[in-house]
């Protein structure tokens, strides 16, 4: 038997949608959880860490789509979607509607987009073609994958376009060839200033101090910041440096001591992240910050099989016949994950993509808050208090 392959580069991103009455809450819900599920397993000592956690959760659900018994429950089961939610496609649609108000005129740049490349000549499944169009609202563009180093090109091109050009050169030419079938791409970007930009002639050089008792002297940004949101909890400080429009946020989750970052990384959970964000405050605020770029990169087959999705790795076995072929034809054969931000004075840009490769079976003083010391930050949005990109900044 031939080998067929399909290939699924998602980049998460936020397109128009009209406006949806499935309810939000059980998708919002399985995506916090999914985060710090995520997060958990891909986290390491001693290493920057980015990515988006948006971006793979809309990856997966949207491959879902096409997934059918037990290979689709484990893929809602591993996304942490309730037994008993419904239209969780309507739902995304809906959610990429409400992101889309965070982008009103003067707030946050924050682009969604979604391309489908099937080969000439492949047969996609009529109500899998229907939901990508439906919910997803993907541009879709036959190619000649006989022809690899020209669909390469396109559809790099296209990634390029939505990214504002931070990523580059996704798909390589290797990835495809003529037994390509299928690419899906969904992407994320990400652009905001500052509501309080930091001035840049404050930036110098300053210790930051690792975990492992050394320090190294890096750019850090300062600024008396009025009316931010800021917490004091037991042994950590919390900081909400709100964007432009004040629709989306950067909370910064600073332990007192160098070495603290792992015991709150060990208590992550959608609960405690909803306590931080009640605990906030309103004050006047002395902060210093680095600024600081970083991209990580990921291999997620091992970390999904881990949370549970394992009947869609598995040649023979996997049922992801909604796409366009039989039962056992199609399985998943990689899922990659890239991201980058960059956070300066004057705000944050971040972009990120995730790729899914299916292939068939062969106190009363103004606080000062200092980043000096490793950190967590998410980048969230206020309506849905989605979780965007979330990373750690420990070892400059």
């Amino acid at each position: 038997m031939r080998a067929v392959t399909l290939i699924f580069i998602s980049l998460f991103f936020a397109s128009e949608h009209a406006q949806s009455d499935a309810p939000l809450e059980p998708l919002l819900a399985g995506h916090r959880a999914f985060a710090f599920d995520l997060y958990r397993e891909i986290r390491e000592e001693d290493r920057h860490l980015f990515f988006s956690p948006h971006s793979v959760s809309m990856a997966l659900l949207m491959t879902s789509a096409g997934a059918r018994g037990e290979t689709r429950q484990e893929m809602l089961d591993t996304l942490c979607y309730p037994d008993d939610a419904q239209d969780l496609h309507a739902a995304a649609h809906a959610l990429h509607q409400t992101l889309k108000e965070a982008e009103a005129p003067g707030h946050v740049e924050l682009h969604e987009a979604n391309g489908l490349w099937p080969a000439k000549g492949f047969t996609l499944q009529p109500d899998f073609l229907s939901t990508m169009n439906r919910m997803y609202n993907t541009d879709v563009e036959a190619l000649d994958y006989s022809k690899p180093v020209e669909a390469a090109q396109t559809i790099n091109a296209w990634i390029e376009k939505q990214t504002r050009d931070l990523l580059k050169n996704v798909v390589s030419p290797d990835a495809l060839s003529p037994l390509t079938r299928l690419v899906l791409a969904n992407a994320i970007y990400f652009k905001g200033d500052w509501l309080l930009p930091f001035d840049e002639k404050l930036t110098k050089p300053a210790p930051f101090h690792l975990a492992d008792g050394t320090r190294k002297d890096i750019p850090m940004m300062r600024g008396e910041l009025a009316k931010v949101s800021y917490a004091k909890l037991d042994d950590m400080a919390l900081l909400a440096l709100p964007y432009s429009g004040r629709t989306m946020s950067m909370l910064i989750a600073l332990p007192d001591d160098p070495d603290g970052l792992s015991r709150i990384e060990d208590q992550l959970s959608p609960a405690l992240f909803a306590s931080w964000l009640e605990a906030l405050q309103r004050r006047t605020v002395h902060v210093t910050l680095p600024v600081f770029t970083m991209t990580s990169e990921f291999q997620l087959n091992p970390v999904l099989k881990k949370l549970g999705m394992t009947r869609a790795f598995a040649s023979g076995r996997a049922d992801l016949s909604g796409i366009g072929s039989r039962p056992g034809d199609l399985f998943i054969s990689d899922v990659f994950h890239k991201a980058y931000v960059d956070v300066n004075e004057t705000g944050t840009e971040a972009a990120a993509v995730t790729t899914v490769m299916i292939r068939a079976t062969s106190v009363s003083m103004d606080p000062r808050f200092v980043a000096d010391k490793p950190f967590l930050f998410f980048i969230y949005d206020h309506a849905s208090e989605s979780i965007l990109f979330m990373g750690r900044f420990s070892h400059p």
